[in-house]
């Protein structure tokens, strides 16, 4: 891959930053948190952390060459070993710090008592205020003071994650401020219900419209919607999908966690900021807004930068990436960075095997020489991939994907496109809480289903991101071209909350005792026995395009 800045035609910063949203709620390593977190600086020859695993800076290196810098600090993943959890004659296994499913971690947590640091506790709402970082902030709840004179910080249910970058805390406020809209439409609604039930059937809904804008909004621009269809991947019905496989477990691949860093190419290195006007009105680099919610404290900040999450051009989906993006990543925080040494290095880290080995499980060929890749890559892509490594069998996953060919009608090439589509089969029937199922006693309803299918991310943006104009493809750029022309908020259909409308309510208005539509149960998500990473092709998994 080389460096530079080329837009994408039609993609905007909130695709880039949606999906990268949703990897982090599904799938959290340790290593990359450890050095904000920790301190922990792997180049400094007294390093004692044994997880650390820098990458040596060659002589030549086209960026560094001219520094003295000749190490980039990297720490493996947290292992159960590393906590003491599983001996260490056993093969390491590689905590998972989130969910392993979709259901919005970063903002409610992944436990019960993160989820209570979060909730009001009345009217079924979460917390939306902002807190002091405290003078000596040695708790777990991360607050960086990345400036000096910064002091403003927001409470989530899992701030590592949700504090990262200034998109990624808007995106975790967005879901919070809708959370809230719910409750309190829910609550309307149903003036019988207490605290407990409007924020539970709140979280489901909640949940419901990120899946849902993700599996059937965004993930069909990438990987095709005919190729997803024709895969079993989403349903072109309205009605309740069943095949959830009571076998499976809920688990993230290790695959998918290093694929994923494919899309390090959709990045822009700069957040663009735009008046109520469209004008453009400054920028900041994206490495300046790391762990900075500050940002955004005053209103007229916040509305700019939301503008251009949804005006703002996404990178092209290509093998250049934003030098920003490349090396410079973490800004501040660490003196040099090289992204795409790192992607390399995590793929080591976790022990995923080489590219030539998914090859045939996702439907091509094992290749014997170099120019066996030819069916899947272009040759000076092959012939790269052949400077840099002394057999097939050496080239790395990662390296491997990011030399692809594009799969028809996708913005990814065949084995990215084998990985996202086993993990979302594991999303979507592993999860008994999926919100398309029907057969379970906390399932929407069929009527409510429907609404849940009206969701989509233009509507969404108009509630939560205090923006008057939106395209009605919101992960498009705007523009006559595209059919796609800014309307004002009040022209974006959405869901109807009246398909929530409990009827006994309206009965047990007129009582004094409302036990009977409050006891109803509304179950929660439980804790889930897969935290590791799994690779898919250690399970043997075998998954091949029709």
């Amino acid at each position: 891959m080389s460096t530079g800045r080329v837009k994408d035609p039609e993609l905007n910063m909130a695709a880039v930053h949606f999906l990268e949203f949703i990897n982090r709620d599904v799938s959290a390593l340790n290593g990359p948190i450890d050095y904000s977190k920790h301190g922990i600086n792997c180049c400094d020859s007294k390093a004692i952390d044994t997880r650390c695993n820098p990458i040596e800076v060659p002589d030549d290196d086209p960026y560094l060459k001219v520094t003295n810098i000749r190490c980039l600090n990297f720490s493996r993943a947290e292992t159960f070993q590393d906590i003491g959890c599983t001996p260490q004659i056993k093969h390491p296994e590689q905590i998972n710090y989130q969910t392993p499913t979709i259901d919005l971690s970063t903002v409610y947590g992944v436990n019960e008592k993160a989820l209570s640091t979060v909730r009001e506790f009345k009217n079924g709402l979460l917390r939306e205020e902002k807190i002091a970082i405290p003078t000596n902030n040695n708790t777990e709840d991360i607050c960086i003071q990345y400036r000096d004179n910064e002091t403003i910080c927001y409470k989530f249910g899992y701030p590592e994650i949700a504090k990262f970058d200034i998109r990624t805390t808007t995106f975790s406020l967005f879901f919070t401020r809708e959370h809230n809209r719910l409750a309190r439409a829910l609550h309307k609604i149903n003036p019988c219900w207490k605290d407990d039930r409007l924020f539970k059937v709140a979280r489901m809904i909640n949940i419901a419209t990120a899946a849902h804008m993700f599996m059937y909004e965004l993930l069909p621009e990438i990987m095709g919607y005919r190729n997803m269809i024709n895969h079993g991947l989403i349903s072109k019905y309205v009605e309740h999908v069943t095949t959830y496989d009571e076998d499976a477990v809920p688990l993230v691949y290790a695959e998918y966690e290093l694929a994923m860093k494919f899309f390090h190419t959709l990045w822009d290195g700069r957040i663009k900021k735009y008046d109520k006007n469209l004008h453009f009105v400054g920028e900041l680099s994206i490495s300046d807004t790391l762990f900075r919610p500050d940002l955004i404290k005053n209103n007229t900040d916040f509305k700019n930068i939301n503008r251009g999450t949804f005006f703002q051009n996404a990178g092209r989906i290509d093998d250049i990436i934003d030098p920003e993006i490349s090396e410079n990543f973490y800004g501040r925080i660490e003196k040099a960075h090289d992204v795409l040494a790192a992607d390399i290095q995590r793929g080591r880290d976790l022990r995923v095997p080489g590219y030539n080995k998914y090859r045939k499980m996702c439907g091509m060929t094992t290749a014997k020489k170099f120019e066996d890749f030819l069916d899947a890559m272009n040759i000076e892509k092959m012939e790269a991939l052949k400077a840099l490594y002394d057999d097939v069998d050496d080239v790395d996953l990662f390296a491997g994907i990011v030399t692809e060919n594009f799969v028809q009608e996708a913005h990814v090439g065949p084995t990215l496109y084998c990985i996202m589509a086993k993990q979302i089969q594991i999303f979507r029937f592993a999860d008994r809480f999926w919100f398309e199922r029907g057969d379970q006693f906390h399932s929407f309803s069929l009527s409510q289903l429907h609404e849940i299918r009206k969701s989509n991310m233009a509507r969404f943006a108009c509630d939560n991101a205090d923006i008057e104009f939106i395209q009605p493809r919101a992960f498009h750029i705007p523009g006559p071209g595209h059919q796609n022309v800014p309307v004002a908020c009040i022209q974006i259909p959405g869901p109807n909350l009246n398909a929530w409308r409990d009827n006994s309510c309206q009965k047990a208005v007129l009582k004094t005792n409302h036990t009977s539509s409050d006891t109803k149960t509304i179950y929660v998500q439980q804790p889930y026995a897969t935290n590791h990473y799994v690779s898919i092709y250690n399970t043997l998994f075998s998954y091949k395009p029709n």
